[in-house]
């Protein structure tokens, strides 16, 4: 017989890199989420593994992003894959809302993935995000 653990509603919460990876695209003028395409364009955010320990959350993310023609889609996911990597602008050292992202490694840059409906094309990067909680969000 399983016992249930409370938690207290202080408890510390981990940070969540596909909250923050979601975050980021929505506010970059993506629509985006953790649940497959409705309107396309559509970027979908999966975690696909990675560890997290009591200060970091290491998880490796699967961002999915959802056009209606193959030309389209890779547009998309090359926009996308700018606005999680690039130098000065990317993720990569950003607060978003109460998660800080301390790193950004990309594992598979946007590749066409096929998908199950003939009227929707995918291309699909996978990025290994560090990212911890802060206290309070920076405004």
């Amino acid at each position: 017989m399983a016992t249930e653990i409370e938690i207290p509603d202080d408890a510390r919460t981990f940070a969540n890199a596909v909250r923050a990876v979601i975050a980021w695209h929505v506010a970059h003028g993506f629509a985006a989420g953790a649940e497959g395409p409705g309107q396309l364009p559509y970027v979908q955010v999966t975690r696909i593994g990675g560890p997290s320990d009591e200060m970091t959350d290491h998880a490796q993310i699967d961002v999915d992003y959802f056009h209606s023609s193959r030309a389209e889609a890779l547009a998309f996911a090359r926009k996308g894959h700018y606005w999680m990597t690039d130098i000065r602008n990317g993720l990569r050292g950003q607060q978003v809302g109460i998660d800080a992202v301390d790193d950004v490694r990309t594992r598979q840059g946007p590749s066409w993935q096929d998908y199950d409906d003939p009227k929707i094309e995918r291309f699909v990067a996978t990025y290994d995000i560090d990212s911890r909680i802060c206290s309070t969000p920076l405004t």
